[in-house]
This record gives structure tokens, C-alpha cells and sequence, in this order.
């Protein structure tokens, strides 16, 4: 799930703060977007284009293939957070979703209700 930090603490199992990431929303082309739809894919293709995103959406992946693993009867619930929930975190949480789907692992994402993707 993403989720933001000024909401107060998301409730899940684990919890990882994204607030390191460059922030879509500090990019005038982004920021300005009036299509919604288009403003979303920009969002997500400037999360993507950052190393440092794929690489922690990774770890993401392989922390929840072990906690899988070991875990098998439980549910795992997993915040992705930055300050608000707006941008970063439902890009990041996007990303690791459709990691999952790629190999096959079955799971749910919510977007927290700010998300504006």
C-alpha cells in the first residue's frame, strides 16, 4: 500500500519511507499537467528513469519473496511511504506491483486515498 507520513503511521507489517527519492512533483512539466491521466504516466516514468527507485523496488521484491517463503499462512502488509502519499510512494508501489505480476506473485495494492496516480 502507499501510503503518507502526515496521516499518521499506515498499518502494516513493514513500513518503508521513500522520501529519499527525487520528488516528481518539484518538475514544472510535471507539475503543470492538466490531463490527469498523462500527469500519472509522467509521474511514473520519472520514478522509473531513477536508479536508486528500481534498485529499492527490487530489495522490496526479494523482502517479500523471502517473507513468502517463511510466511506462507500470513498476510504481509507492506506500507511504501513518503511525506504525503501523492507521488513517490504509489509510483514506487506501481513499480513493485508490476514486479510481482511479472514473476507470478499474487498480491493486492492500495493506493492511499491522496494518491495522484
Amino acid at each position: 500500500m502507499s501510503w503518507g507520513f502526515k496521516f499518521s503511521r499506515p498499518e502494516a507489517n513493514f513500513s518503508f519511507d521513500v522520501s529519499f527519492l527525487k520528488n516528481p512533483w518539484r518538475e514544472k512539466e510535471i507539475r503543470n499537467e492538466n490531463n490527469k491521466e498523462f500527469q500519472s504516466k509522467l509521474i511514473k516514468k520519472f520514478m522509473e528513469a531513477q536508479q536508486e527507485t528500481m534498485e529499492f523496488a527490487t530489495n522490496i521484491v526479494n523482502m517479500i519473496m523471502f517473507l513468502n517463503t517463511y510466511f506462507k499462512d500470513e498476510t504481509i502488509k507492506i506500507a511504501i511511504c513518503c511525506s504525503a502519499g501523492e507521488y513517490r510512494s504509489p509510483a514506487v508501489c506501481q513499480i513493485v506491483s508490476g514486479m510481482l505480476e511479472e514473476i507470478g506473485v499474487e498480491h493486492l495494492l492500495e493506493q492511499s486515498e491522496q494518491s495522484k496516480l
